[in-house]
């Protein structure tokens, strides 16, 4: 499988096809070294197997010989040349050495060559593959293209590659008259595809850092992550600047910088030590050093460097690599001191500096270091992460470095790179005088998100006990809530009780930070133990004082904060919260911290009613967490993921989410997240028509929590699919047992949502005579929930029993009332069910009336019926693209329609019907 290159398989295709089909055509693909191009050769060879294939290739070594390449294109075909008119098979036979020499036209070569094809595609469709057009030599170079430009009358295809050293730009001179199509580097995505196929895998950190690099060039995606060491693959340690692209690479680049005179040289070997930045400095360091500015504009004239809006760049980071490494190390030395002298900004100056230094320099690190700490001051934490490291490399005494390498590794875990930050805490935990306590607190922050809470848990608890010991009740507090983090996880609550209380008795001497954390802590566990009154009381106040709280460095507490306010139906203080800390997370670029308070807002979102806005949190928010490797986390956020999905019945993809979260809770044993997980998978049961094996997941997270002491009923949910479960399964004496047991755990606990669930499920089970008074009973238990989706099933519930009832009539207005939630929701396997159970109880004419859109369905489908495209209808509709296909399916399938066209022309109908 070729990464990112689905649109040049598309033409290649064509390409292919139209041979089969006696449609001839030649296709030139030209590209930098490196970019591809010969995979692109042999995937079209192996997908026209089925025809004739021919090869040759260019050598730089051969073209002085005459004919070379072409005898190899044609080699297969030297029996049909006995066919060919006698002037054309002795032309033929003369180029190829077949014959003796004589003298011959310059076009009787190239001529028989067509000739030749053609008697081959007459009996079997023929694909010629040209490799390195631009080192074919002379003679082969003519007849080939001369041939390939007149494959229409020959019914034959052609596929030529040609290089074009160090940009890309353009195609070689004499190729007029074929099909271009320029091979461009890959996208991030598909560089990053490329390199998890690796032989040996790469940290996400080291991912990014080869594919910004390697300019989404595949060769040299290959060559940098081979040539990496083994810190540098666990994204443990940074990559050179620039890193060396790989001999052939570098050669392929480097050979552009031949032809330029030494004043352009140097002109190139600043703009490559600068990597981007104002003109006018360039021009200023040549002066400094004694240059002319005239090299600038023949180095843009060569193409290597470009100059737009004031600002000048190498054109490729693969020829800044090649034109870096071409200078001697004294020559780079120079021009980084040429450049530091004539910086624009303290900042530029000190990386400047850093890069002329060849020894520790303290000067140099302190300039570093205050770069570092004016980019943090502005939420470039990957920058400031950076300096801190060079700064550090650069200073003289070791305790210098160690507080370097601590300030490098706060940043590295920001931005989410946790590996390279650990990397940091190992080299700043050996120097003396450490700062024990913060990379205590880092280290064990960032090994309950690498997915090892239990020994992240025990060293927390062990610095903790030293720290009271000596005295310091503020940093055993912050130690102690530091590990309560990894029980959230484990979904050990005795062990967080035990932790909380230990914070809570060495922060109240103190208060502050300390207390605060403390308390929100101590109501969250009454929250999850199903004591909602208490949790509700103690986060209301915790909440109202987390100004005091650093909302980055407490993010999993502060984050459970909201995720509690929202079982308790608190929402909007639930939102305000986790607002806050996405606003922190993005002011600080803390790519790191956001994706645990962007799966809260995507539940949030889910109960109250906004599906496509929980869709886009959670879709994120997995993203995030890979690119991450924050593996518990991950487990949390696929669980998320799979639900929305499920409500929408998406439930092969949400399946395939779970069987991911699962697999890594079991090895990490996060139970309390397996218990989210479990909880999603009763739902895509439920959806996908197994009531049982709904009920049996519901139960299997109830199995999994009851140890825990878990006894919040809306943490997952999962009580509410295994009623259904049983109650559609007809297993009413399960449903009732199910029933009153969280009825009680409602009474015990106080919970909204338990109740409203208790309700409903008491009109699915109650005679005849009592379901209306049940039914007014259940519509109220839920009317304050602020969960439309909760609403919804009520309504469904009530329609279906009054189905089963002598009251079927009855029944219409409640499904109705389902039906038109469930639509707005997007959730179409519960619309589909609401749908089919108005049918039997429809009138005829109802029954005759065409699938009314309403709605946000209605806006969709005028949208089309106006010619909008996607991208169009889903700003329009405040979508993302892939909820809108998703959308579109769904709304296909319910409208039995299969295109566009159709839908514009339903759109209009529907207006008809109901203006």
């Amino acid at each position: 499988m070729l990464e990112g290159r689905a649109h040049e398989l598309e033409r290649i295709g064509e390409l292919l096809e139209g041979a089969r089909r006696g449609r001839g055509r030649a296709l030139l693909l030209h590209g930098e070294a490196g970019i591809g191009k010969t995979s692109l050769l042999a995937a079209a060879a192996a997908r026209g197997a089925d025809l004739t294939v021919l090869r040759t290739s260019g050598h730089e070594a051969e073209t002085g010989l005459p004919f070379t390449a072409l005898r190899r294109l044609v080699e297969p075909l030297l029996a049909l040349r006995e066919r060919l008119p006698p002037v054309q098979a002795h032309a033929l036979g003369t180029a190829l050495a077949l014959e003796p020499p004589s003298p011959q036209e310059r076009l009787a070569v190239p001529i028989a060559l067509l000739a030749l094809v053609r008697l081959a595609a007459a009996e079997r469709p023929l694909l010629a593959l040209v490799d390195d057009v631009q080192w074919l030599d002379p003679a082969s170079r003519e007849a080939i293209l001369f041939a390939a430009r007149r494959l229409g009358s020959a019914g034959g295809a052609a596929l030529l590659l040609a290089r074009r050293d160090g940009d890309g730009v353009g195609a070689p001179a004499d190729v007029g008259g074929l099909d271009r199509l320029a091979v461009g580097p890959l996208d991030a995505a598909s560089a990053r595809a490329l390199l998890r196929r690796a032989p040996e895998p790469l940290a996400d950190a080291a991912q990014r850092a080869v594919a910004a690099a390697a300019g989404g060039n595949p060769l040299a995606l290959v060559e940098l992550s081979a040539g990496l060491t083994p810190a540098q693959r666990a994204g443990r340690a940074p990559l050179d600047a620039p890193p060396r692209p790989g001999p052939l690479l570098e050669a392929s680049f480097a050979r552009r910088l031949t032809d330029l005179a030494p004043a352009e040289r140097w002109a190139v070997t600043l703009a490559a030590a600068m990597e981007h930045g104002p003109l006018a400095w360039l021009l200023a360091a040549l002066s400094e050093s004694g240059a002319a500015a005239c090299a600038v504009d023949a180095a843009e004239r060569a193409r290597i460097v470009v100059v737009a809006d004031g600002e000048v760049a190498l054109r490729h980071p693969l020829l800044r690599a090649a034109a870096y490494h071409a200078a001697t190390a004294d020559e780079r030395q120079a021009a980084h001191r040429a450049l530091a002298a004539t910086a624009p900004d303290p900042r530029r100056r000190a990386w400047q500096l850093a890069g002329a230094a060849g020894a520790a320099d303290p000067g140099v690190a302190a300039a570093l270091e205050e770069a570092a700490r004016d980019a943090r001051a502005i939420g470039g934490y990957a920058e400031a992460a950076s300096a801190f490291a060079r700064a550090a490399e650069l200073s003289g005494a070791e305790s210098a470095r160690g507080l370097r390498e601590l300030e490098a590794a706060h940043d590295l875990a920001t931005t989410g790179e946790l590996d390279r930050a650990l990397g940091f805490l190992d080299a700043a935990e050996l120097r003396d005088g450490a700062d024990l306590l913060a990379i205590a607190r880092l280290r064990g922050n960032l090994e309950i998100r690498r997915g090892d809470p239990h020994g992240a848990y025990r060293k927390l608890i062990a610095e903790g006990e030293r720290n009271l010991a000596e005295g310091d009740r503020a940093a055993a507090a912050t130690l102690f809530l530091e590990a309560s983090v990894a029980p959230m996880l484990t979904g050990d609550l005795d062990q967080q009780q035990h932790v909380v209380d230990r914070a809570l008795a060495a922060a109240r001497p103190v208060g502050g930070e300390p207390l605060v954390l403390a308390e929100l802590v101590a109501a969250e566990l009454l929250a999850v133990r199903g004591r909602d009154a208490e949790g509700e009381a103690g986060l209301a106040a915790a909440a109202a004082r987390l100004g005091e709280v650093d909302l980055l460095a407490a993010e999993m507490i502060v984050g459970m904060a909201a995720q509690a306010s929202m079982w308790l139906g608190a929402f909007d203080r639930a939102e305000e919260i986790v607002g806050r800390m996405l606003d922190a997370c993005r002011a600080a670029r803390a790519l790191g911290r956001m994706h645990y308070p962007l799966s809260v807002r995507a539940q949030i979102a889910w109960r109250r009613g906004d599906w496509d806005a929980a869709l886009r949190d959670v879709e994120e928010a997995v993203q995030l967490a890979r690119a991450t490797g924050q593996e518990a986390l991950l487990a949390f956020v696929l669980a998320i993921h799979a639900r929305v999905l499920a409500g929408r019945g998406e439930t092969a993809t949400a399946r395939a989410l779970l069987a991911e979260a699962l697999e890594i809770t079991d090895r990490e044993r996060a139970d309390g997240i397996a218990v989210h997980a479990h909880a999603s998978l009763a739902l895509v049961e439920l959806v996908d028509g197994r009531p049982l094996a709904a009920a049996a997941a519901a139960r299997r997270a109830d199995e999994v929590e009851a140890p825990l002491g878990l006894r919040q009923p809306t943490a997952c949910l999962a009580a509410a699919d295994e009623l259904d479960g049983l109650l559609l399964a007809g297993r009413t004496d399960e449903a009732r047992a199910a029933l009153d047991a969280l009825a009680a755990r409602a009474r015990d606990g106080g919970s909204a949502w338990a109740a409203a669930v208790v309700a409903r499920g008491e009109v699915a089970l109650a005679a005849d005579a009592d379901v209306g008074a049940r039914a007014e009973a259940a519509v109220a238990a839920c009317a304050g929930l602020g969960m439309p989706f909760e609403q919804a099933r009520t309504e469904l519930a009530i329609g279906e029993r009054l189905r089963r009832g002598p009251r079927r009539a009855d029944a219409r207005a409640p499904l109705a009332r389902a039906l038109e939630l469930f639509e707005r929701l997007g959730a179409v396997p519960f619309a589909e069910r609401s749908r089919v159970g108005l049918e039997p109880v429809s009138t005829r004419a109802a029954e005759a009336e065409p699938p009314r859109l309403v709605g946000v369905e209605l806006r969709l489908a005028r949208l089309v019926a106006e010619g909008r495209t996607n991208r169009e209808i889903a700003a329009a509709l405040q979508l993302g693209e892939k909820t809108l296909e998703r959308r579109l399916t769904a709304l296909y399938r319910r409208l039995g329609i299969a295109s566009r066209t159709e839908l514009a022309r339903f759109a209009g109908d529907d207006a008809g019907r109901h203006a």
